[in-house]
């Protein structure tokens, strides 16, 4: 990637091959989707939602241009619980943006089907926003809290202690206000199983092998999420129905 005099490399998200800044302005590749990711963000900005970048435009060179937002990605510096806290309330208020909307179609919502940390916007201490929509589709407000939940507290692979994560767990859900809890672990094991055969496809074919090498030890701890959950699954659900 060759990057200009006026371009700073960004440590954001995780899906765009490029993503630079010039000045206020994110420069980086557009997904296969972006189409929908661009009305998406439009549509939040029509809502005054404040916690999403804006789309600009296209740049000479056919990335697009999303309004950059001050702060940084917990990657070194975990997020705190109450920063947990903070932005799955965050993505209630996305997921409320978008129901009864053309962009939902015959779905729930508009999924992210990326809210993680290393996609989380923190400053201040203080959890500001969330990028990379390049994953967005129509899709179930419990995917997208399954998901994130097992991202944020690394389900199956902390150094947490069960009791604990289970605790965490409920408090989340508890915290986004899921009002159907009944698919919760079915929701789990379908995003793990999502992203294991996205990690597998690349251990298969990425001519990477640095790349091949991460996928190969990430493929290693879905398969023990997926087995933690399938442990403590009645655990799960009960520590979530008595927090109601």
């Amino acid at each position: 990637m060759l990057v200009k005099a006026n371009e700073e490399i960004l440590d954001g998200g995780m899906s765009a091959e490029s993503v630079v800044r010039i000045g206020d302005i994110v420069h980086r590749s557009k997904s296969a989707n972006y189409k929908f990711v661009h009305s998406v963000l439009q549509y939040l900005e029509t809502c005054h939602f404040p916690y999403s970048p804006r789309f600009i435009g296209i740049d000479d060179e056919g990335r697009e241009m999303l309004s950059f937002m001050e702060g940084h990605v917990p990657r070194e510096l975990p997020m705190t619980f109450e920063q947990k806290i903070e932005a799955i309330q965050m993505m209630r208020q996305y997921h409320d943006v978008f129901v009864n909307t053309i962009y939902a179609d015959k779905s729930e919502t508009v999924c992210h089907n990326d809210f993680a940390p290393w996609n989380i916007i923190i400053k201040n201490n203080v959890v500001v926003g969330f990028i990379d929509f390049d994953e967005a589709s129509p899709g179930n407000r419990i995917d997208d809290v399954s998901y994130y939940i097992w991202t944020c507290l690394d389900l199956g692979t902390s150094i947490e202690s069960n009791a604990n994560q289970i605790e965490n767990i409920a408090k989340l859900v508890n915290a986004y206000g899921l009002e159907d809890t009944s698919e919760i672990i079915s929701s789990f094991l379908k995003q793990l199983e999502r992203i294991l055969t996205f990690r597998m496809r690349i251990v298969l074919e990425e001519g990477d092998q640095s790349k091949r090498d991460f996928s190969r030890n990430a493929v290693k701890n879905i398969k023990r999420s997926m087995a933690w959950i399938h442990e403590h699954k009645d655990k799960i659900e009960i520590a979530i129905e008595s927090i109601k």
